[in-house]
């Protein structure tokens, strides 16, 4: 099932995009006309490899409320919507701190649902937290992160290698870009970013901007103000260089990257 995982994180992030473009509509009654899907065991199953394209497709482009609606009536949690959950939890967490043991409670009960890199950055703690589930599929895999597809289970959390990392600061906002390159060749941007308290360093929501040479003037931006974490891939593209940059840094501090 390993031919999967390039194209799913493709479809994840530009359906998800604004380009001086319309969007096609999708009706929930279209969305409810396969029968090609459905889910045993709190696990999506998926007929093949057709169906999974398209429920990518327009689960990227639904609302959370749709989304949740959907997931009800099939009767799963999507890890998307689990992590949206432990997001919160994470905010509030950090609107009402007053010690350090809060979070370390917080990181002992969620260590097995999501990634914390811990350590430290700038000579602060580090307490950012990321998905476990690539983007785009975390609103098809359940909260453990299991999606079957034509009978087998499909690798959700690939690992890919970093080829080079580009490191931004702003004030108390920071953006940490890893430039990742799968076992195909194909290239990624997996975008982190983060606002210093007097604790440390937390995730907070923000947006991600980019721009590719090799396309006409302007820029991507997704949908929504997002959490930590997300991919952008540069599949597609002829060679050229993309500029990415989060709305807490700013394109001042645009990371710039050269791909083949």
């Amino acid at each position: 099932m390993k031919r999967f995982i390039n194209y799913l994180a493709i479809l994840a992030i530009f359906s998800g995009i604004f380009f001086s473009s319309c969007q096609d509509e999708t009706s929930e009654s279209d969305w409810h006309e396969t029968q090609d899907y459905f889910v045993k065991e709190g696990i999506l199953h998926v007929d093949n490899e057709v169906v999974l394209e398209s429920l990518i497709s327009q689960a990227s482009s639904m609302s959370n409320d749709e989304l949740l609606k959907w997931q009800q009536e099939l009767g799963f949690q999507s890890y998307y919507s689990f992590y949206e959950d432990i997001f919160t939890e994470y905010e509030q967490l950090f609107e009402n701190i007053s010690s350090e043991s809060q979070i370390l409670e917080f990181i002992d009960i969620h260590k097995g649902d999501v990634i914390f890199p811990g350590g430290t950055v700038d000579g602060e703690p580090n307490y950012t937290i990321e998905p476990k589930v690539n983007t785009g599929l975390d609103r098809l895999a359940n909260q453990e992160g299991k999606l079957i597809v034509a009978g087998e289970y499909v690798p959700t959390n690939s690992s890919l290698k970093s080829s080079t990392h580009c490191y931004k600061r702003n004030g108390r906002r920071r953006m940490w870009v890893d430039f990742l390159i799968n076992n195909q060749g194909d290239k990624y941007a997996r975008v982190s970013h983060a606002k210093r308290m007097w604790v440390g360093w937390r995730s907070y929501r923000t947006n991600y901007y980019w721009r590719f040479s090799s396309t006409s003037p302007g820029y991507f931006s997704l949908k929504d103000d997002v959490p930590s974490g997300y991919s952008i891939s540069f599949k597609g593209y002829n060679p050229g260089y993309v500029e990415i940059w989060s709305r807490g840094v700013g394109e001042s501090h645009k990371c710039t990257y050269q791909y083949y």
